[in-house]
């Protein structure tokens, strides 16, 4: 679909996003508690992230990002880079909420994230999540490793993006040192939990927030487990134990 980005086409996108209208290509979520007794979702922070395919549709209509993997991973970071420094700006610390994000490695060990950091007001480091994909740790089983210091001294929380419930014995998250993980929603999940994320259910449930919430199934299960963290496209709301309704 459309020739492949070369040079010449990235230094032009770059000059697109810096006048695109970021948020309209960035979506933001909810991450509730929920309990069991009142069942309504209270907001804790927002799950904040780049939709890729829409920012792709936005400054490279009808060209193939993935026929140049190198310059896709060079588009992610302007992008990234430009989403925290949107952030940072005082008009958006003026109507701060706490965040959570994924970010590529590149954005984390590179100087838009230092900026970033740099620029947050004491005490909003640590209303900010930052997360890496499990796909990116079982590139680099080292990243935690190195990003974990750095995030801890700055004041960030820690977690790793939305992983799916078999991943658990690939990466435990005891040494990953978390303090969030992401988990998955998956209908399997009520009649086959995996021995690793058994445990970590059993460990920390307290840490970890069930993602992809679309049914009252998902909830329940999660109450059933210990889980009162939940992120869905239409989050339930639960009035009383036996009726549902979603909101």
């Amino acid at each position: 679909s459309g020739p492949p980005l070369d040079s010449a086409g990235l230094a032009a996108v770059e000059m697109a996003l810096t006048a695109a209208d970021l948020e309209s290509v960035t979506t933001a979520k909810s991450v509730c508690r929920i309990d069991p007794d009142s069942g309504v979702p209270e907001p804790l922070w927002q799950d904040r992230r780049i939709a890729w395919p829409a920012l792709t549709a936005l400054v490279l209509p009808g060209r193939n990002l993935d026929a140049a993997p190198g310059l896709a991973k060079r588009l992610v970071r302007v992008a990234e880079a430009r989403l925290l420094a949107e952030l940072a700006r005082p008009v958006a610390q003026r109507q701060w909420r706490p965040i959570g994000m994924p970010l590529s490695p590149a954005t984390l060990e590179g100087p838009a994230f230092a900026r970033f950091a740099a620029a947050l007001p004491a005490g909003r480091h640590r209303e900010t999540t930052v997360a890496i994909r499990p796909t990116d740790v079982l590139a680099d089983p080292g990243l935690p490793a190195r990003l974990r210091p750095m995030l801890q001294a700055r004041g960030f929380r820690f977690a790793l993006d939305d992983a799916a419930p078999g991943l658990f014995a690939l990466l435990p998250p005891g040494r990953l040192g978390l303090d969030v993980i992401r988990l998955r929603w998956s209908p399997d999940l009520p009649g086959a939990v995996p021995p690793a994320l058994a445990a970590l259910l059993a460990e920390a449930a307290d840490r970890v927030v069930l993602t992809g919430v679309d049914r009252p199934a998902a909830i329940a299960w999660g109450w059933e487990v210990g889980l009162r963290l939940f992120q869905g496209l239409s989050l339930i709301h639960i009035s009383e134990p036996t009726r549902l309704r979603r909101i």
